[in-house]
């Protein structure tokens, strides 16, 4: 599953991989796999705004 491996390429590099605005059948179906509790998944692109930061250029 190529989500699982960019999880893994993220996670070699010590970043994380976030998601948002996903359809409730597809929430469905990372809680059936428990992707879950493996990614930061966000209802909306406000709240993932609200929590991550990006770097600033320099």
């Amino acid at each position: 599953m190529a989500l699982v491996t960019v999880f893994r390429l993220a996670q070699s590099q010590e970043k994380s991989l976030n998601i948002c605005s996903i359809p409730p059948s597809v929430k469905i179906i990372f809680e059936l796999t428990q992707l879950d509790r493996v990614l930061s998944i966000f209802p909306s692109r406000a709240d993932f705004d609200a929590v991550i930061t990006l770097p600033q250029a320099a």
